[in-house]
């Protein structure tokens, strides 16, 4: 059963649209404050669907290692699902985690802890069965030249309006940050020349 906003009582199976519509979320006072889901893509939905299936063979098999990967990625989604920002996309939540994991890794290899800094690149390589496939370096490539012809960049020195364009256009989760602004810089000095 789930009560409705007005008080009264319904059928879940009835409502189902609404229980996904509305989720609610305790306060400190006790009291409830509602809010929309937000609209997630067929892609983060795959995404999802497949790490809760994993999840359940990975803990039937008593795999600790991935059924504590996937849990706290999980949690990651669900956390970053009720945060007040924009949601961002389920492959982006889960290049942060490798991000976070792989300078966990090197701050242990600097302590001399190569044991927890082999763990964390293991925990790496098992979030990056779940990333959608990267752009290669030449789909990059186009798409900067495109974009550095629209906005009508000529020298490196547009180099942050070409950004903000490539940005809002490329997702960081199929391509890394770091990739798309060296393509960017090269681009743009080939044209200097």
């Amino acid at each position: 059963m789930i009560r409705s906003i007005a008080g009264t009582t319904c059928r879940a199976s009835a409502h189902i649209s609404i229980a996904r519509a509305v989720q609610p979320v305790v306060v400190r006072s006790g009291s409830l404050r509602f809010f929309a889901a937000s609209a997630a893509s067929p892609n983060d939905e795959a995404i999802r669907l497949r790490l809760k299936t994993d999840l359940k063979t990975a803990m039937r098999a008593k795999d600790t290692n991935l059924s504590g990967v996937i849990k706290t990625l999980l949690s990651d989604i669900t956390y970053a699902e009720k945060s007040a920002s924009a949601m961002p996309s389920i492959p982006t939540i889960i290049q942060r985690s490798i991000k976070k994991r792989r300078d966990s890794a090197e701050s242990y290899r600097s302590g001399g802890r190569t044991d927890l800094a082999e763990q964390e690149e293991a925990e790496c390589k098992l979030l990056e069965q779940y990333l959608p496939a990267q752009m290669s370096e030449a789909e990059i490539e186009s798409v900067v030249k495109q974009i550095v012809a629209d906005v009508g960049a000529k020298s490196v020195k547009d180099l942050g309006r070409v950004m903000k364009e490539v940005n809002a256009k490329v997702d960081d989760a199929l391509a890394p940050r770091k990739a798309v602004a060296g393509v960017v810089k090269k681009v743009l000095q080939e044209m200097e020349s």
